[in-house]
């Protein structure tokens, strides 16, 4: 049996993916002229052939395949029908059309400040994708903007650097899967945030004590909590301005190679490194020494 002006036994055409999810993918096709339905065919992988996933029969071009898993990739193809008597008449295949479904959503586990100027981010595997992609919160027109990709499904970490202190941001991670030179992206994480603390900068050298023998002179200051080192000045009776003569671990140190009855003035400040930058505090009070 066959209609003259039917066109079934032409091979279905025209499939497309109109809707896509992570656990359903809604495909289209082109109605066929002479059909009463059609069959949509899904490869399985238990079987390593292909089983009947639908049977649409009220005319429609358009069926959701459900109950998929993300960032899969599915196959399938399609073919219309006539009808005789009940007896269904099937047309030919169409070409096997595949197509991926949205990868799932991100599990943001932890965002944490690391030092003054970075932010850590983690968060937990996602099945089948290929990569992660980052997102800040931009203050400025309150919009998300990708500020990195992640190029690995194993990394399961990013470090957001060069940011300011004593600011909040905020962040969403999404997972992508590239497919047919296309990035298909997964529902963002929830959204955190985290506030880095100001730079604490070092207390001011509270007390300096000199001391001199043998053409030299000893400095000696009060200790600075959570201070990295110290730094001492000495003054440039030429220029009037303060000169760096050394920087030290330790809250002592000895100016050797001085000239006997001349008048040195020192001052002391305390240093703290975080991140390879140096913050300084406030310069301990001037005092001045006769070297013997």
């Amino acid at each position: 049996y066959s209609s003259a002006a039917s066109d079934v036994y032409k091979r279905q055409a025209g499939i497309a993916t109109q809707t896509r999810t992570e656990t359903s993918l809604g495909l289209s096709w082109e109605e066929t002229q002479g059909a009463v339905g059609y069959q949509i065919y899904q490869y399985s992988a238990a079987s390593s052939q292909y089983e009947m996933a639908a049977d649409v029969g009220d005319g429609s071009t358009s069926y959701t395949i459900s109950g998929l898993t993300g960032a899969n990739e599915y196959k399938f193809k399609i073919r219309a029908y006539e009808k005789n008597n009940d007896h269904v008449l099937p047309g030919r295949f169409s070409d096997v059309y595949s197509d991926v479904t949205l990868p799932g959503q991100v599990d943001l586990t932890n965002v944490s400040a690391t030092g003054t100027s970075s932010v850590k981010l983690t968060w937990q595997t996602v099945d089948g994708i290929t990569g992660y992609m980052i997102y800040r919160l931009d203050t400025a027109d309150g919009k998300y903007k990708q500020v990195a990709t992640v190029k690995s499904a194993q990394t399961l970490f990013y470090t957001d650097q060069k940011l300011a202190a004593g600011k909040t941001y905020k962040y969403k991670v999404s997972a992508y899967k590239t497919y047919k030179d296309k990035n298909y992206k997964g529902a963002y994480s929830t959204e955190k945030q985290v506030k880095i603390k100001k730079t604490e900068k070092p207390a001011k050298v509270k007390t300096i004590k000199l001391s001199t023998k043998d053409a030299a002179v000893t400095v000696q200051w009060s200790k600075v909590s959570r201070a990295t080192g110290y730094q001492v000045y000495r003054l440039n009776t030429k220029t009037g301005k303060y000169t760096k003569i050394a920087a030290v671990k330790g809250t002592s140190y000895r100016n050797t190679k001085l000239k006997k009855g001349a008048t040195y003035r020192y001052k002391v400040r305390a240093y703290k490194t975080v991140n390879k930058k140096n913050y300084y505090g406030a310069f301990s009070n001037t005092t001045a020494i006769k070297v013997k």
